[in-house]
C-alpha cells in the first residue's frame, strides 16, 4: 500500500515513523515494513535477509545512512514495535522499549513528494510477509524517551 506522505499531514523537516508489526518467517528475502521515498531521499523500516530489524536512510538518491541495526534476531509470529527518527544529524531508534544505536553525522533529505509505503516499497520485492497493527508518522523528532514509551509492551 502507497499513499503520498502530504496526505499523512507530514509536510518535510523531521520525521518519526512508528509501526507495530508481526513477521510470519525472518529469513530469506528482506521484508519491508515501512518506508518514505522519493527520488531525492529513502527511510525505510526492514527485516533484513539475515532476520535483523534494521533502518535504513538515502539523503538524495547516492548519499546513503549506513544500515543501523535497531534488534539482532527476531523471531517468527513475534509482535514487535518499532519507532524511529530523522532530523539533521539525529538518527535512532527504539524496538520494544529499547533504543539502538545513534547516527549523528546524517544531512536529512528533502521527502518532497514522496509517497508512504506500508508493508512493501515501490517495486523492491521486498514485500511484508506478515501483519501490520499500527503505522504512525509523526512530523517531529521524537525524543529518546518517546521513542522508548511508544515501542514499550
Amino acid at each position: 500500500m502507497s499513499i503520498p506522505i502530504a496526505d499523512t499531514g507530514y509536510t518535510g523537516g523531521p520525521v518519526s515513523m512508528q509501526a507495530d508489526f508481526k513477521v510470519n518467517g525472518v529469513l530469506g528475502d528482506a521484508k519491508r515494513i515501512a518506508a518514505i521515498q522519493n527520488t531525492a531521499g529513502l527511510f525505510t523500516v526492514y527485516v533484513s535477509t539475515g532476520g535483523d530489524l534494521k533502518t535504513f536512510g538515502d539523503t538524495d538518491g547516492t548519499t546513503t545512512i549506513p544500515f543501523t541495526s535497531v534488534k539482532n534476531d527476531i523471531v517468527a509470529n513475534t509482535d514487535y514495535s518499532v519507532c524511529v527518527r530523522w532530523a539533521t544529524d539525529d538518527y535512532r531508534g527504539a524496538v520494544d522499549g529499547t533504543l539502538g544505536d545513534a547516527d549523528t553525522n546524517c544531512p536529512l533529505p528533502d521527502f518532497d513528494g514522496a509517497s508512504f509505503y506500508v508493508g512493501g516499497q515501490s517495486s523492491s520485492g521486498a514485500e511484508l510477509d506478515g501483519h501490520i497493527k499500527r503505522v504512525a508518522i509523526y512530523s517531529e523528532a521524537l525524543s529518546n524517551e518517546n521513542l522508548q514509551s511508544l515501542t514499550a509492551s
